[in-house]
């Protein structure tokens, strides 16, 4: 059996036998989250003793890849600490972004997910449980959403296509504004010339970042020409990086 095809009947496993289904009884949160992309849809339910995650479960519809993921993210929270759960989430996210090299010790059977993120379609499916699993612990108290500056330092992954520097330090984000409760990010941009056409390529880029980062489930690029960007706006860091590629900033 190849690595793909036992990642594959990891994923199937989960989405026929989803591992802490059902309600809480008690004490406990719920949260409920929907993908309108795929019509995904689930309501998960955290219960904490202290810092430790004693308890979750999940009910919902949709795709394999979205209710075989929320299984995973069950097993993998349950008995750990509000901390360490943040940490295992956090591992699954970069892993949903093909960021740096996944721990499959954190993961555990999340990294049958691997291939999920070659598919941006199917990342917001694989994220769905993972995002309400942080919202149910924003409702307890034990994390927060998404801030400007988060946003800002995950936008430095974003490059210019043409220039090759990041889009913070180039100053092409004029503002970042928060919309349904943080769960939705709202970016002023603007490129260096009016007529690039090179949009479509920034907006998939800045999905990837943000999507799934503390609560973000929904990203809008709003794109600005006037007033239009000017080298003024640029980063120290930008203006070097440009002088190295030989332009005169």
């Amino acid at each position: 059996m190849s690595l793909e095809d036992l990642y594959q009947e990891i994923i199937l496993d989960h989405y026929k036998k989803p591992r802490h289904p059902g309600r809480l009884e008690g004490d406990h949160v719920e949260v409920r989250h929907y993908n309108p992309v795929c019509g995904d849809e689930l309501t998960l339910g955290l219960r904490l003793e202290g810092e430790r995650v004693a308890d979750i479960a999940v009910r919902g519809a949709g795709c394999s890849i979205s209710q075989a993921s929320a299984s995973v993210m069950s097993e993998q929270v349950i008995g750990r600490s509000v901390p360490e759960a943040l940490k295992v989430a956090e591992g699954f996210r970069r892993l949903m972004h093909s960021e740096g090299e996944p721990d499959e010790d954190l993961l555990g059977d999340g990294i049958a997910f691997a291939g999920v993120a070659r598919y941006p379609v199917r990342v917001k499916c694989a994220l769905l449980g993972w995002m309400a699993f942080k919202d149910a612990l924003v409702l307890k108290g034990r994390t927060a959403m998404a801030t400007e500056a988060q946003v800002l330092d995950a936008m430095m992954q974003v490059e210019d296509p043409e220039l090759g520097v990041n889009v913070v330090d180039l100053g092409l984000i004029y503002g970042v504004d928060f919309e349904e409760e943080g769960h939705k990010v709202r970016l002023d941009m603007t490129l260096t010339t009016a007529a690039c056409p090179l949009t479509d390529m920034i907006e998939g880029a800045t999905n990837s970042v943000l999507v799934g980062l503390d609560g973000i489930q929904e990203v809008e690029i709003n794109w600005i020409w006037s007033p239009p960007w000017t080298p003024d706006r640029m980063s120290e860091d930008g203006r070097v990086a440009l002088r190295s590629m030989g332009f005169a900033i």
